[in-house]
């Protein structure tokens, strides 16, 4: 009995299109049957075989002249030049999936890029050119440094598939295109496959690819090794954009992915490199172990979300033995400092519980013990969206022989780095009107660079330097936190006040009383007008805001009634140090993520309260107990333990006034800065309405 073959099935047995098939059952060149459940084309192979015998597909004569090509000149005419070949594979191979047409094409742009010249005069046959290209591929292979996959030895597609991609491309010359072609052919098509769905966790956003890989190359240069390497981005970046490292290595779980890397550094022009597929265990596995003390750096966002249960693979790790299993991220961070010499530099990205957690207190002392931890980067929660929301941080670590306690961490906040909640791209626009992503690890890469070339860094809440070991010793707390809020600078501000000044100090309760007196406007007084204070009408580290007039019926939530001389404080994002002293006399509502202080005045007055809950000295005391991702705060619990200086009768007028005169300055700058502006603008016009008038003279 003959078999039967789909209209793609058919397609690829005669190396033609299936449109061509449909076209040909459509003008009956071509028999074939309907099936009775779906009614798809259905052909022979006793007709195929027929058709065959008298039908060979044509080739339209070709000129070899590289200069009848057309020049593609952008990006994006790459783009569509990938998608295009894409589609022509699909046409001629309609069995197969994205990720096998993305196997296939790698082979055929790889030799495209290699070799147009020489293929280009062989296109007067299809089977006389796919033999050549077969031959010329496993000839290619051969010279290769990385060992390819069983799937990558050989070309799986059929002649006329072969051809008609080849026979595409050749239309096109790559020369107008600036930049690495062959780099950059292979970094689109990588985009196409990988940044989808479940292969995004191969993946980090660019943004920290640039600032990581940046960091490292201010410090060290020789060989480097990403050992969770996913597609070879963290290299990729600094084969492109730095010249101190000259070995590359690249170690992946995933054989796929080990191909995958090795060949997007062969297409980036990298002249040493190895990648190594590890199918036990991967990095983590006993086959790793050879690597030890190897290289001079190392750059990776290992995999932190899995457990490693290997019982012999554990006992290879301070933090394994006596485990039945172990976090990934955990154990990568030992193997990192194991690959490196003595000397070497680690730029990795961990989970924050590895900073914060007291389960991970063993991890902090191993990393203090056998590294200097050089810099800490706290990343936003929307990093790895729309895929993760997480909180993690960028480690910055030297191996060294010796616990060495004598020197400063960097430490950083960013909460932005190009991406909004929903994981699409945030821009902004930069002075000169163009397209930028909103990303804060620019102004930090400047900071760090500040920083080690030996220039002060000043202190703010975005960025400063600490010795941890100092931070340890004044706190005395078992849980060695390494995160950015627990060395936060206003911390040193504040044991240093303790130490000198405890007896000037009581709780804020003894200060003050707490106000609640919650309301739900639309429900207990609806189709009314209140004066509302949200924290968008609190300026943050001033004494200003504002009373809106607002309908009750458009504030869905409870809110909080105050009155002159009352103090409102944001206990959501405490960091912006919304606080002030109410001085209008209309009583209002705030918003109930503040709380209402109605202070003692025969102690402290409002105006001086609301300015000692601005400062460093009250944030130092509360910056490592706020809590929460996207909307981070301090819980009233901890704001009522806040210690403030009590003011004496003989310093309290004269702080006052001390306060209030530098409170003036600032106002008078402000004005002076508001006026400037005004200036400018004004400048700006008549400098456009007398060119005009000079024209028309």
């Amino acid at each position: 009995m003959s078999k039967f073959y789909t209209v793609d099935e058919a397609a690829t047995y005669l190396g033609l299109t299936p449109q061509t098939l449909r076209n040909w059952d459509k003008a009956g060149k071509i028999d074939c049957v309907r099936d009775p459940g779906s009614n798809y084309r259905l052909f022979s192979e006793d007709e195929l075989n027929a058709i065959k015998r008298t039908v060979k597909p044509k080739v339209a004569p070709r000129s070899n002249n590289v200069k009848d090509a057309f020049e593609l000149s952008t990006v994006a005419d790459l783009k569509r030049l990938i998608a295009k070949t894409h589609r022509i594979v699909r046409d001629y191979d309609g069995r197969s999936s994205i990720i096998e047409r993305f196997d296939e094409l790698t082979k055929l742009f790889l030799l495209h890029v290699n070799f147009n010249g020489e293929l280009n005069t062989f296109m007067q046959d299809v089977d006389v050119f796919a033999k050549k290209v077969r031959v010329l591929y496993k000839e290619f292979l051969s010279h290769l440094p990385v060992t390819p996959p069983a799937n990558y030895e050989k070309i799986n597609l059929n002649n006329q598939c072969i051809f008609s991609v080849f026979d595409y491309l050749s239309r096109y010359g790559l020369n107008n295109i600036s930049g690495d072609v062959r780099g950059l052919i292979y970094e689109e098509m990588i985009k196409d496959i990988f940044e989808k769905g479940d292969n995004q966790q191969f993946f980090t956003p660019s943004p920290v690819v640039s600032f990581m890989s940046n960091l490292i190359c201010t410090l060290t240069s020789g060989s480097i090794c990403d050992p969770a390497s996913g597609t070879g981005g963290f290299l990729i970046n600094l084969v492109k954009n730095c010249s101190e490292f000259n070995d590359f290595t690249a170690f992946e779980i995933d054989e796929r992915l080990a191909w995958v890397s090795g060949i997007n550094l062969e297409m980036h022009g990298c002249k040493i490199y190895k990648s190594i597929y590890l199918p036990n265990g991967g990095t983590l596995g006993m086959d790793a172990n050879k690597y030890k003390n190897t290289f001079d750096a190392i750059i990776t966002n290992p995999p932190f979300g899995s457990d490693y249960s290997d019982s012999k693979g554990l006992l290879q790790y301070e933090l394994g033995v006596g485990k039945s299993s172990r976090r990934r991220g955990v154990l990568f961070i030992e193997r990192c400092l194991q690959f490196l010499k003595v000397g070497g530099y680690l730029a990795i990205i961990i989970d924050d519980g590895v900073l914060n957690h007291v389960s991970n207190e063993d991890v902090r002392k191993l990393i203090t013990h056998q590294s200097q931890l050089l810099a800490v980067v706290s990343l936003p929660a929307t990093t790895f969206m729309p895929y993760a929301s997480v909180e993690s941080s960028i480690l910055i670590m030297r191996k060294v022989s010796n616990q060495d306690t004598n020197f400063n961490t960097f430490f950083a906040l960013a909460e932005n780095v190009g991406k909004k909640n929903n994981g699409d791209e945030d821009y902004i626009y930069d002075n000169a009107g163009q397209e930028v992503l909103k990303n804060d690890l620019v102004a930090i890469q400047e900071q760090w660079n500040r920083h080690i070339k030996g220039h002060k860094i000043h202190p703010s809440n975005s960025c400063y330097v600490s010795n941890i070991y100092e931070t340890f010793q004044g706190d005395g707390m078992p849980s060695f936190r390494l995160d950015f809020a627990f060395h936060h600078y206003s911390r040193e501000i504040v044991r240093n006040t303790l130490k000198k000044h405890r007896n000037k100090l009581v709780q804020l309760t003894e200060l003050c009383l707490e106000i609640n007196e919650p309301l739900l406007p639309a429900k207990e007084i609806p189709d009314q007008t209140i004066l509302y204070t949200g924290l968008a009408n609190i300026e943050s580290n001033s004494e200003i805001y504002s009373q809106i007039h607002t309908p009750t019926n458009s504030i869905k939530s409870t809110v909080k009634k105050y009155k002159k001389g009352d103090v409102l404080f944001s206990k959501m994002r405490p960091n912006l140090r919304k606080c002030v002293a109410v001085t209008h006399d209309d009583n209002g509502y705030c918003s109930s993520e503040c709380v209402v202080f109605r202070p003692n005045k025969e102690i402290i007055n409002e105006r001086m309260l609301s300015a000692i809950l601005r400062s460093d000295f009250v944030y130092g005391q509360i910056v490592h107990l706020i809590t929460g991702i996207g909307r981070p705060r301090v819980s009233i619990k901890d704001l009522r333990s806040i210690m403030i200086p009590i003011p004496s009768d003989s310093n309290k007028s004269k702080s006052m006034t001390n306060y209030i005169a530098t409170i003036k300055k600032s106002d008078d700058l402000k004005n002076k800065s508001d006026e400037l502006l005004r200036q400018a603008v004004d400048h700006q016009i008549n400098s456009t309405n007398n060119l005009v008038n000079e024209l028309l003279l």
